[in-house]
C-alpha cells in the first residue's frame, strides 16, 4: 500500500504599480479622528505622493496601496526635512488595506531631500520611519526616484 501527498503551490501573480506625483498649488487634507482618509485637496503647496501597490495578500491574491505623502511650501527649489520638520509637512504613510495598521500613519523620524529638475520634475530621496497604529511595527521606508509635476 502507498500513500501519496501532492502539494499544489500557487504563487500570487500581478504588476508592482508605483505612481510618483507632485501637485501644484495643493496640500494634505486627512481625517484627525480616526486616521482612515486622506486626499489632496487645492491649497498652497506641493503635496508629493508615492503610491504603490506592492503590498497585499499573498493568500488571497490581493493588492493593496501604501502610500507615502507629505507636502513643502510652493516657492521652494530644493529642501530637506529631517526629523521633527517632516511632520510641520504632514509626512504619512498610509496602508490602504485589510491589515492590523491600515490607515494613516505619521513619520515620526528620517529624511526627505527634494530638488527640481530642469524638466519641472522632482528628485526626491530619503529614507523615513513609521510606526504602526495598532501593533506598533516600525516601517522603515525608502524614496529614491523621480516624481513627475502636475496639477492638484
Amino acid at each position: 500500500m502507498h500513500f501519496g501527498l501532492l502539494l499544489q503551490l500557487n504563487a500570487q501573480s500581478f504588476d508592482v504599480v508605483d505612481e510618483k506625483r507632485v501637485f501644484m498649488n495643493s496640500r494634505i487634507e486627512h481625517d484627525s479622528i480616526s486616521y482612515q482618509s486622506y486626499s489632496v485637496k487645492e491649497g498652497e503647496f506641493f503635496v508629493f505622493q508615492f503610491i504603490s501597490t506592492n503590498s497585499g495578500e499573498p493568500g488571497n491574491s490581493s493588492v493593496a496601496e501604501s502610500v507615502i505623502a507629505f507636502q513643502a511650501d510652493n516657492a521652494l527649489n530644493e529642501f530637506q526635512f529631517k526629523d521633527e520638520e517632516l511632520s510641520k509637512h504632514q509626512t504619512l504613510y498610509i496602508q490602504r488595506c485589510r491589515c492590523q495598521d491600515k490607515g494613516i500613519q505619521f513619520v515620526e523620524s528620517g529624511e526627505i531631500r527634494g530638488k527640481v529638475l530642469p524638466n519641472g520634475n522632482w528628485q526626491i530621496e530619503g529614507e523615513v520611519k513609521a510606526t504602526g497604529n495598532r501593533t506598533g511595527k516600525t516601517y522603515h521606508l525608502s524614496l529614491n526616484d523621480e516624481f513627475k509635476a502636475g496639477e492638484g
